[in-house]
C-alpha cells in the first residue's frame, strides 16, 4: 500500500523521549497529488541590523509680545477655547511633551534619555512618531494641547552590516515640519582608516666651549 510515513516526536524535560511512527494512505489524496497548490518560495535568514534613534526636540523662546500673538494666532485657528487659554496663561516657552516613537508595533519612550539603541531585522519598518505641544512658564508646564502632532515612515534596511542612525528633529512652532526624520546608515565591518602619526624626538643640546 502506498502511502505517507509520519512521525511524531515527543520531547520534554524529564528526557522521556518518544518517538510513533505511522503510516497514512495515499488513496484519499491521489488527485491533489497531481497539482501543485503553492509555488515554492526559498525562506530567506533573517539577519539583525544595529539602529540608533535619537530624539533632538527644539525648544522655542516666545519672550516677544508679537512672537506669543503670532503663535495664539496660527494654533488657535477656529478654535475660541485654545485662544482663551494660551492668552490667560502668559507662556514663554514652547516645547515637544508626551513624545512617543512606534517602530513597527513596539513603542519606545524618550522621557529619561534622548537616545537608545536597539536590534531591527532586515526589511521593512513603520516608524511613527508623536508629540503634544506644551506652553511652559520657564519650567513650569501651563497647557498642553489637545491635538497630536503624528507623522510615519517607512525605512528598509537591506543588509546587516549596516549600523542605522534615526535623528528624529521634532520642532513645535507653526508654520514648520514639526517632525523630520533623517536617516543615516554606517557600514560597523568597514576597516577604519589609519593615519599615520608623526613623532618628533627631542634632542637636548649640548653646548662646547673651547679655551
Amino acid at each position: 500500500m502506498e502511502g505517507f510515513e509520519i512521525i511524531y516526536y515527543k520531547v520534554d524535560k524529564s528526557f522521556e523521549d518518544l518517538e510513533i511512527d505511522s503510516i497514512v494512505s495515499s488513496a484519499p489524496y491521489g488527485d491533489r497529488l497531481g497539482a501543485v497548490t503553492a509555488a515554492y518560495v526559498p525562506l530567506k535568514k533573517e539577519q539583525n541590523a544595529l539602529c540608533q534613534v535619537v530624539y533632538k526636540p527644539v525648544y522655542q523662546r516666545a519672550n516677544v509680545r508679537d512672537e506669543r500673538s503670532y503663535i495664539i494666532e496660527e494654533e488657535s485657528k477656529n478654535n475660541p477655547f485654545m485662544e482663551y487659554n494660551l492668552k490667560r496663561i502668559g507662556f514663554n516657552i514652547v516645547s515637544p511633551v508626551e513624545f512617543q516613537l512606534q517602530i513597527d508595533k513596539d513603542v519606545m519612550d524618550f522621557e529619561k534619555k534622548s537616545e537608545q539603541e536597539l536590534v531591527l531585522p532586515t526589511g521593512r519598518h513603520e516608524i511613527t512618531a508623536s508629540f503634544r505641544k506644551g506652553y511652559y512658564s520657564n519650567d513650569s508646564l501651563l497647557y498642553t494641547a489637545e491635538t497630536v502632532v503624528k507623522k510615519s515612515i517607512i525605512l528598509n534596511i537591506e543588509k546587516a552590516d549596516d549600523m542605522v542612525v534615526l535623528n528624529v528633529n521634532v520642532n513645535p512652532l507653526p508654520g514648520r515640519d514639526n517632525i523630520e526624520f533623517v536617516i543615516t546608515k554606517k557600514d560597523i565591518k568597514a576597516k577604519p582608516t589609519l593615519k599615520h602619526i608623526r613623532k618628533e624626538e627631542s634632542v637636548r643640546r649640548v653646548e662646547t666651549y673651547t679655551d
